[in-house]
Order: structure tokens, then sequence, then C-alpha cells
């Protein structure tokens, strides 16, 4: 069990992880990783020293409050960002830091403005842009449809290529579900390799136990009962806390928390709302659309998993490993990475053709 200090907190009647020296997140050294990379705890000021970062995350996994923390620090820094949110020009958004004055905003507004809507030359308009910074400027893009993540992250492997001395005026960090946009294409190289490479991690036992624990206000938690709560959930988050809930309801009418309990509060989960699970059914499609090997590879893994003695896995599982739906479990075999996420691919793949 991995040793990292944390608390578990309550904030406007919902918990959450406090990561006392940072977040704990999955770094992997380059494109061609071991696909268990290296879990450690980043701080958020060392983060934001980064030039290039990727950091990737499927829904629910912990972006949302990983880049509100950034932007405290930030903030406290008194750093200059500007954080695109989707395409800002059609329903998305822009947030400025305070120190920014209105006519930066405005260059700044209508430098975007020119990279969403022209076909080319991204990279040129960025970089004259960059040459005018005063000091650093952070460029934090979220939620970016695959196209436009396509198109600045080429850009970006464009202007690091060039290696002019204005690019330590660019700071520039990706959050994406996936990382389709930032591998080597046909028609641009890989913005990748420029990059930190970071994926936020999943609860262990510990972590699950006190946020258990603390959002159930139990103490000493049955071992049993533990290790079917991380079979359930995989240690998502977003999971563990949806589960956290369906638990608390049926226990309003038996205090006992036990198997049966856990076994009750799952098929509920699974069940009690087809929104719930047609949204997860949507992440997965998504994925596996016109992939046969990802539908494949999900098959075999409905029955079976990779034993310790036959990894490492196959590289092609890399983007169900990034989304999040497959992994090492606590005995280090390979494949889903729990019981819930066995129910989505299951009605996902009696849908469409492998």
């Amino acid at each position: 069990m991995t040793q990292i200090p944390f608390s578990v907190d309550l904030e406007n009647e919902e918990w959450f992880v406090n990561w006392e020296n940072g977040f704990k997140l999955i770094k992997f050294e380059s494109p061609n990783f071991n696909l268990n990379g290296k879990e450690c705890i980043v701080s958020i000021g060392e983060l934001i020293q980064l030039r290039d970062v990727v950091i990737l995350g499927e829904p629910g996994s912990g972006l949302k409050r990983l880049l509100k923390s950034i932007k405290m620090e930030m903030s406290k820094e008194i750093v200059s960002y500007v954080i695109i949110n989707g395409d800002f020009l059609d329903n998305g958004s822009l947030e400025f830091s305070k120190n920014i004055e209105e006519i930066n905003k405005a260059k700044v507004t209508e430098m975007l403005k020119h990279v969403f809507e022209n076909s080319s030359g991204t990279d040129a308009i960025l970089k004259e842009w960059a040459k005018g910074i005063h000091g650093t400027c952070h460029l934090i893009f979220e939620k970016l449809t695959p196209e436009y993540s396509l198109k600045i992250a080429g850009a970006m492997r464009l202007i690091r290529e060039s290696k002019e001395d204005y690019q330590t005026s660019l700071l520039v960090l990706f959050t994406s579900a996936a990382e389709d946009a930032f591998l080597e294409h046909a028609l641009q190289s890989a913005y990748l390799d420029y990059c930190t490479v970071l994926r936020l991690s999943r609860f262990n036992k510990e972590e699950t136990c006190s946020l258990v624990e603390k959002s159930l206000k139990l103490q000493n938690i049955d071992a049993e009962c533990l290790s079917h709560i991380i079979q359930y959930t995989g240690g998502h988050p977003a999971l563990v806390k949806d589960f956290i809930g369906y638990i608390s309801d049926i226990m309003e009418f038996d205090e006992q928390l036990d198997i049966n309990t856990l076994n009750i509060a799952f098929d509920e989960m699974v069940k009690g709302s087809t929104f719930f699970i047609e949204k997860w059914e949507s992440y997965l499609q998504i994925l596996v659309s016109d992939k046969p090997d990802l539908k494949s590879s999900l098959t075999r893994y409905l029955r079976e998993t990779i034993q310790p003695e036959h990894l490492p896995p196959p590289m092609k599982d890399r983007p169900l490993f990034v989304a999040g739906w497959v992994g090492f479990d606590s005995k280090g075999h390979w494949g889903i990475v729990s019981e819930f996420h066995k129910v989505v691919i299951t009605k996902v793949l009696g849908k469409e053709p492998i």
C-alpha cells in the first residue's frame, strides 16, 4: 500500500482528498511508457514551473479540483495565466488572472480568436503573441475538442522545435481525457515528446478507507467490506463518491455495513439510474468507436486478466489505460479496473459489433 500523507475534508457537504504535499499523480517518462507509470506526489508549485504539461484523466477523476488548486497557487504567486475552457467561440469561456491588464486581455482574446477560426498558421499566431509577453504567461487548455487539441498541440510542437528566446515566456498546460491529439500523426509530429505527461491516480485501499469512514461516520471498516468497495469501484474518485451515496441511503434503514449492504448498493447503482449508466457508456463508445483492437482487448478482459508472469501488457491497451478502463489490481493482474466498468463494457460491446 502506498503511504502518502493526506486528509479527508468536507466542503459544501461534499468530501475531497487533501494531499498534504501535492497531488498524487502517475508520471510517464515518455510516450513509450511502461503502462503502469510511476506514482508520485507533484506539488502545485512544481507543476506551474513546468513548460509543457499534459494531464490526463477521465471524467470524475479529479481534474476539476486539480485545476482549482493550480489556479489558487498561481493567484497566490501572482502568476499571469489564461484558462481556455472548451471552444470559447462557441459556448466556451476565457478566464484571466487578475494581474493581466485589459489591453492584454484584448490581445489574448484576439490571438485565440485567430487560432480557433483559422485552419492554418496557428504556430505563427501563437509565436507572434508570445514574443510580446513581458515575463511569463501560462496558457491552460481544458475540455478542448479533439480537433482543436490536435491543432494547438501541432502548433506548440513547431514552436518548441524553433528554440527561439521567447519560448521561456510561454508555459502551456493541457488537460484531456485522451492523448490522441498529442501523439504523432501523419501531418504533424508528436508534441508529447516535449511534455511532462501525468495522469490522475485512483484511490488505493488506505485512501478509500478514510473516505468511507469519514463520509459514513464509521470507524474501523471491515477489511472484506473495503475490498468489495475497491472491487466494485476500482478506486475511481467519482465512483467511490457515488457508491458511498448509495450505501448511505441503504444504511438509513439498516445501520450495519456488511457485504449484503454493499451488494444491494451496487445493484442500485448499476440499475437505479439509466442516465448514470448511459453517461459512462457514452465515454466508452467515443473511445472505442472504429477501434476493433480496443474492443477485442476489452472482450478478452471480460473473460480473464493478464497474470504477473505474462506482463508487460500490450501497448495497444494504452488508450484504455489512459482513459481509466484497464489497469493493475492489488495483486498485480492487468485487466478491467472494476465491476462497475465491466457492467458498462458489457452493455457497450453488446450494442456494437466487435
